[in-house]
């Protein structure tokens, strides 16, 4: 009995490691300072499976913030979920929302985002009957305050273009980036001057069918598109200003061109060359090689007949 007893240990601990590393999770901390009540921070979870085969997974959160967060695929943030299937040796990214009581006192609150791996393929919310083979759990502390903190500085504008084609439209992606602990949905305020003269000046509502943008959390909106038709050829600045309760939150600028493209030996000059300096020093620098190469072949020609005669 006791030989059979050794054996079971040991044939355990020859399958343990294939279920201790099968499971993966980022462990950073999570710590969220001066959340609002009734406020939304949106963080990603990034579960691993290193084994061979698909794995089913179960989220959940423990502590004090156990009834506070809820599950949702990065791409569908409208459907709620508990468990998952990570592919063999992939992963699986999703977005825990966590929505701080609106009753709740101020204060430190601390509990985990965790990830089991577990034998059953389904599993009800409130059945503990299936086994789990592993938990890795992320550990989080929320700090709750009224005090309202904004940060939209890392919000990324890019234009589709900096050199336009005459009548070419102007493309802007705009992609917020929410640091600070209030949900938003900024307007934005496009100008775009040429000698320091408005052409264009208008204000471009956050579009409704968006959720806001949650505390800690990205979102890209639809680009906003400028028609450029009647514009002059010649440089533009355009301005943004990022708008929310008609305060100013944030500006951006960047500077394009409008030109033709049509003359394309007059624009290819013009614009690779004569607007970059460190390129029209390239260009010196080449045509002087050509220079010293084309006389250094009439020496040599001329040293070869001088020897003829």
């Amino acid at each position: 009995m006791k030989k059979c007893r050794i054996l079971l240990i040991v044939f355990s601990l020859l399958l343990l490691p294939k279920f201790v590393f099968a499971l993966g999770q980022m462990t950073a901390p999570i710590i969220v300072e001066n959340a609002l009540r009734g406020e939304k921070i949106q963080q990603e979870v990034i579960a691993v499976n290193s084994d061979k085969e698909p794995m089913v997974a179960k989220f959940s959160a423990e502590g004090q913030i156990k009834d506070w967060v809820k599950f949702f695929l990065s791409k569908d943030l409208k459907n709620q979920f508990a468990t998952a299937t990570i592919p063999a040796q992939g992963t699986l990214r999703a977005i825990a929302i966590i929505d701080v009581p609106v009753d709740i006192l101020n204060g430190e609150y601390k509990g985990a985002i965790s990830v089991s791996s577990v034998v059953d393929g389904i599993i009800k919310s409130e059945e503990s009957g299936a086994t789990v083979l592993q938990k890795i759990d992320r550990l989080a502390t929320i700090i709750v305050s009224d005090k309202e903190e904004i940060n939209l500085k890392n919000t990324s504008v890019i234009p589709s273009d900096y050199d336009l084609n005459i009548g070419e439209p102007l493309s802007i992606r705009i992609i917020y980036d929410n640091q600070g602990n209030v949900s938003m949905s900024p307007h934005v305020r496009l100008r775009i001057k040429k000698d320091n003269k408005n052409v264009h000046d208008i204000i471009y509502p956050y579009p409704e069918e968006e959720p806001a943008v949650n505390p800690g959390s990205q979102r890209e909106i639809k680009a906003i598109n400028v028609q450029s038709v009647g514009w002059e050829e010649g440089k533009y600045s355009a301005e943004l200003e990022f708008l929310h309760n008609n305060q100013v939150l944030l500006e951006k600028e960047f500077q394009f061109s409008v030109f033709s493209k049509n003359s394309s030996l007059t624009g290819f000059i013009k614009n690779i060359f004569f607007n970059d300096y460190y390129s029209l020093v390239l260009l010196a620098f080449l045509l002087l090689l050509i220079i010293a190469w084309q006389i250094k072949k009439n020496i040599k020609i001329r040293k070869e007949l001088k020897k003829s005669k």
